[in-house]
């Protein structure tokens, strides 16, 4: 495995200390620090890195202003804060450049696991200029604003579904889709949902925040852009997988933790489709045509692009910070053998919620998805797939959008 560049900047000298300690004890880091926003810059001229690792308040140059510019010079570049300003204001300037906002000092051994994924992902990106493309999206915060001040709550050890509720509030168009899809049929909610706080009680946090990032994501893209994705079909048939998904799930008597993350893999799972068409636009717009005569949809992906929906999509959400079996059930979810992992995952259930969906939808596009039936009579699961099948049949999926015609 290669070593890993790291750019470490603070100008603070006992944390560059601290920080190069630990991560040299891994033994696959190469630590070079920075005492300034500027002598960093520098130092990028010189060399290839594959992280950057700032702190927030620095003299002169901070770290907004640091990671605007990584972001704009090298946009492949992971870029992770790591800070203990607590100013939101300071923190939200970050939103569009930073991958990741880590916590001084409670996070400083999630900076390796959060790098190393991060790289892992991104060699499923053969092409360096997708790889780029990815890494550089603004137009899909790398964490969108009200999502981040929802996972700071979360992050309490006394965090409140009121102030979760309060928070989303304060976006009127993000409060009117959360509550549209809650009174939707396929959450099951006996009662009428009038309020995000009453959805974040009856739903959960994990739920809601999903949908929250989701909802933000989705609302970055006004009509089909030009590349032939239609964001309609795409936002039904996500939350068609996601609810199937939970429901295979809860047939086989999950814990309400897995059920949740099993949601949220199948919320994200074509992702990349929308990561992919808001910015390559015009090669998107063939890889839908040659699916449309008949091409496989990654096989076409991959063709034009150099990497499928599904990999572009798991980069994004590893650099997200979402945990790996959510990442996983992106990443494999056309193909749960590649991930390399037995039983029940969360990419085998995504996978066939993908699959049923298709099928239940193929009246309306007559897209067609294949099982992997062999892995999943190995994982000794097959026998099960009728049963999922009857469960998910009488899933209301209805979320208040047009049926897919494409996706």
């Amino acid at each position: 495995m290669k070593r890993i560049q790291t750019l470490l900047v603070d100008d603070d000298s006992m944390v560059l200390q601290l920080v190069s300690r630990v991560l040299a004890k891994s033994g696959n880091f190469d630590c070079v620090t920075a005492v300034s926003g500027e002598e960093a810059l520098e130092k990028m001229e010189k060399q290839t890195f594959d992280v950057v690792v700032s702190d927030m308040n620095m003299p002169f140059m901070d770290g907004a202003e640091l990671l605007q510019r990584v972001h704009d010079l090298y946009p492949e570049t992971v870029r992770l804060v790591f800070s203990g300003a607590t100013d939101t204001d300071m923190v939200l300037k970050t939103v569009g450049t930073t991958h990741q906002f880590l916590s001084k000092p409670e996070d400083l051994k999630l900076i390796e696991s959060t790098v190393r994924r991060a790289l892992y992902l991104q060699e499923m990106l053969p092409n360096a200029e997708l790889r780029r493309t990815v890494s550089a999206i603004e137009n899909l915060p790398s964490l969108p604003s009200v999502y981040m001040e929802v996972e700071r709550e979360l992050s309490k050890p006394d965090s409140s579904l009121k102030q979760i509720g309060a928070l989303i509030e304060e976006d009127v168009g993000m409060s009117a889709k959360v509550l549209q899809l809650v009174n939707s049929a396929f959450f099951g909610l006996r009662e009428h949902v009038s309020s995000p706080h009453q959805a974040a009680s009856l739903l959960g946090t994990n739920i809601l925040k999903s949908l929250v990032l989701m909802v933000h994501v989705f609302s970055e893209w006004e009509g089909t852009n030009g590349s032939g994705l239609s964001l309609a079909d795409l936002w039904s048939h996500s939350m068609g997988v996601a609810t199937k998904a939970r429901t295979i799930v809860e047939v086989e008597e999950a814990d309400r933790g897995t059920r949740e993350d099993i949601f949220m893999g199948g919320l994200f799972h074509d992702l990349g489709k929308l990561v992919l068409a808001a910015n390559l636009a015009e090669s998107y717009a063939e890889v839908i045509a040659r699916a449309g005569e008949g091409t496989p949809l990654t096989e076409a992906e991959r063709r034009i692009l150099g990497a499928t929906h599904a990999e572009a999509g798991a980069y994004l959400l590893s650099l997200w910070g979402f945990h790996d079996d959510i990442i996983s059930a992106c990443a494999f979810h056309h193909a749960p053998s590649a991930g390399g992992i037995e039983g029940l995952t969360s990419a085998l259930v995504v996978h066939v919620a993908n699959v049923l969906d298709h099928e239940l939808r193929a009246g309306a596009d007559g897209s067609r998805q294949q099982l992997e039936s062999g892995y999943l009579e190995k994982q000794g699961v097959s026998g099960r797939l009728e049963v999922w099948r009857d469960a998910c049949a009488g899933v209301d999926n209805d979320t208040g959008e047009e049926e897919p015609s494409q996706t």
